[in-house]
């Protein structure tokens, strides 16, 4: 029998319905019909009807079925139902057992061996099952301690990859510490990531923690959710139905991406058809596992290139919703994403063009200003952008020209796919270059493949060692807690349980009571 090259387990926190992945476990109690908040687009079409169960279907029998096949006009994850709604003394096991059958079931699919999103291997998706409306809500943190080892042997047995998305904040938290302490009895779970990299990604880790981070996504983050590359994407506009044959996409390649934009601007009859039709090409429902990881990460500002809207709906399935500069106005503590090229929603304002490009110092200032700050200010952090960008360029520029010396630390990190010839000379003691593999020139298009899974991971490392305590005050996950974590748990509890009215109108309480819902306490679950 072959080997199996192992999957790896992913931890997010998120919706899973709107998880760019081949595969889902879509919840269901015995009738095999899930909940309406498990339904997709799909789901709710009017031609929708939901398949008849199969034949052996039951309680403890078969318990996983596939709602969908592949679809060859729209790029959508594939749902498989499975009945995991026991009861509150349903043994742990029958949960773990249903999980189990879906991973069977799902290796067996013939369409798996063709991963979408392009990924280079499939992604599984699950829920922490049995948590919601399972019957195992109250037992969350023994469904958490249990699930862990069957996703390990799923990802060693077949070979995907797979995560684990936790819907609530605190079974995110309580599933990222859970791992961590895992790891600590058993051996080391990021192999794939050399001892280089692990050590960047605490460094990172540490600095996200102390509030210091902005993030910078360019168009690779998108990638994993299927959007096309720059280049790709101006094949596709030109190839536009409503071109007819104006254009010929060979004559066009002899032109740079900006003069490319220009001529299919003026094909399509100006400035406003050029944006609605990459509106159209990238307005997508589901978002990727990196926008997943980085919509979590402690970064309050970001700025991006992209004119996508993923990571703000990434941000908005955990409910931490950002403002989206210069369209929406900003409030003190606010979470904010500035799209330096405009926006899909704003179809006229999207920056493609070389005119487009010549403009921008004269029309945009003030956003490229913000930028700058950011810069002098914060440890930027560059995902899935080239730094090829000329308006960048600019703004790295005048930054070079207020606060670069010869002793001057690194302003910025990139994370890089694969090694770029002389990237890192250009760019030598301002932006240091994290790249994830070497490669052969023969195998750039492999190699960026199995580069961009390696980020991936590289995030997970990095989010799994930013400890956040959100769980402690979550009763579902007691069993958990060390000893002086169940001693703290107690102390709290008991302040907020002997609490007086008057002390609750005290203008320092609101505060109080912030952290404590920080920490997972509920005011109205019964302690």
């Amino acid at each position: 029998m072959s080997q199996v090259d192992p999957g790896h387990v992913f931890i997010v926190h998120g919706d899973l319905t709107r998880l760019a992945c081949d595969a889902w476990l879509m919840p269901c109690g015995s009738d095999g019909k899930p909940q309406p908040h498990w339904w997709t687009e799909l789901e709710l079409e009017d031609d929708f009807s939901w398949p008849e169960l199969p034949e052996n279907w039951s309680y403890n029998e078969r318990r996983c079925y596939k709602l969908h096949e592949r679809r060859s006009d729209r790029v959508y994850p594939t749902p498989w139902v499975t009945n995991v709604g026991g009861g509150r003394r349903s043994d742990i096991s029958w949960f773990l057992a249903g999980v189990r059958e879906f991973m069977h079931r799902v290796s067996q699919d013939a369409s798996l061996k063709e991963p979408l999103y392009n990924r280079s291997k499939p992604l599984v998706g699950l829920p922490v099952v049995g948590t919601g409306y399972g019957g195992a809500r109250r037992r969350a943190g023994q469904i958490v301690r249990a699930l862990l080892p069957l996703l390990y042997e799923s990802a060693e047995t077949y070979g995907f990859d797979i995560v684990l998305v936790a819907y609530e904040l605190t079974d995110y938290a309580a599933a990222q510490q859970e791992r961590r302490a895992y790891h600590r009895q058993h051996s080391p779970r990021w192999r794939e990531l050399p001892n280089h990299l692990r050590r960047k990604a605490h460094k990172l880790a540490e600095v996200a923690g102390a509030g210091d981070m902005v993030l910078f996504l360019g168009a690779g983050v998108s990638r994993g959710a299927g959007l096309p590359t720059w280049g790709a994407l101006l094949e596709e506009l030109a190839s536009d139905p409503a071109l007819g044959e104006t254009l010929n996409w060979q004559d066009l390649l002899n032109w740079g991406y900006a003069d490319q934009a220009r001529i299919i601007e003026r094909a399509l009859g100006g400035k406003r058809a050029l944006g609605e039709a990459i509106s159209r090409h990238l307005d997508r429902r589901h978002y990727s596992l990196s926008h997943a990881m980085l919509a979590t990460l402690p970064a309050e500002q970001v700025v991006t290139t992209n004119y996508d809207q993923l990571y703000e709906r990434a941000s908005e399935a955990i409910r931490r919703p950002v403002a989206v500069l210069p369209y929406e106005s900003v409030k003190s503590g606010d979470r904010w994403v500035l799209k330096m090229h405009g926006c899909i929603s704003q179809p006229e304002d999207i920056v493609l063009t070389r005119e487009d490009y010549l403009r921008y110092a004269e029309q945009r200032r003030a956003l490229a200003g913000v930028v700058q700050s950011l810069l002098i200010t914060k440890h930027m952090l560059f995902i899935g952008f080239s730094l090829d960008d000329e308006n960048f360029h600019r703004i790295a520029d005048d930054v070079r020209k207020v606060v670069w010396s010869e002793d001057a630390s690194p302003f910025a990190t990139s994370l890089v796919l694969v090694d770029r010839p002389f990237l890192a000379q250009l760019w030598q003691d301002e932006i240091e270059m994290v790249v994830m593999m070497e490669h052969e020139p023969a195998q750039f298009v492999e190699s960026m493949s199995k580069g961009a899974r390696l980020l991936e991971i590289f995030l997970d490392y990095m989010l799994a060692q930013v400890a956040d305590p959100n769980y402690l005050l979550d009763p579902r996950f007691e069993q958990m807690l060390t000893e002086d974590e169940a001693d703290l748990r107690y102390a709290l509890s008991m302040f907020m349980r002997n609490a007086t009215p008057g002390m609750k109108r005290t203008v320092a309480w609101k505060k109080v009571d912030r952290l404590f819902k920080e920490l997972g306490w509920d005011n109205h679950r019964s302690y």
